[in-house]
């Protein structure tokens, strides 16, 4: 399998980078987002990353971080039906290891803890009638000594409806010329 190239994406104004897959485009560059929130999203296959750095919610306890912020999540996006597949998967080892390995800060953040989940939701998009099945994997790091908790979920639709506004130029290229004018 041929690795996917990856280009640096440079989020909240320079202060954190991430590599994603070429392809991926910055929606602030399309829409208007809350200073919290970076979104980059894939024009040809619909797929979402998106980054929110929130208050931390208090009287949300670790263990159920990820299934709290994969329902706000579903809330937002007006689910019609939402499920969790897999998780929530304590990952805090982990992630304790990979900030001691970054570089320093002078902020203190204390011990934080990290979960994540997979789940499914059907959703609409533009509050359209047909509803799309979207995996969503939601990654929550909670730094409670600095008041926020970084949300990452990631969105790659499984189905998508055939009067969806989501219907890409990708499925149309993949069509012979015969089919062009039936729906799939």
């Amino acid at each position: 399998m041929a690795a996917i190239p990856l280009k640096e994406a440079r989020l909240f104004g320079g202060t954190i980078a991430m590599k994603l897959p070429v392809g991926f485009l910055d929606v602030s560059d399309f829409r208007e987002l809350p200073d919290t929130q970076e979104c980059w999203a894939h024009a040809e296959t619909d797929q979402s990353f998106i980054v929110e750095i929130l208050a931390h919610e208090d009287e949300v306890n670790d263990a159920e971080s990820a299934v709290f912020y994969f329902n706000d999540i579903a809330a937002c996006n007006d689910s019609h039906e939402q499920s969790v597949v897999a998780g929530p998967t304590d990952c805090s080892e982990l992630m304790r290891h990979l900030l001691a390995s970054g570089p320093s800060t002078d902020v203190p953040v204390g011990t934080p803890s990290c979960w994540v989940l997979q789940g499914r939701q059907h959703v609409a998009k533009f509050k359209e009638a047909e509803h799309n099945v979207v995996e969503v994997h939601v990654a929550v790091l909670r730094l409670p000594n600095v008041d926020s908790d970084v949300v990452v979920h990631y969105n790659q639709p499984l189905a998508i409806h055939s009067d969806s506004s989501s219907t890409t130029l990708a499925q149309v290229i993949n069509r012979t010329p015969s089919t062009l004018n039936r729906k799939p």
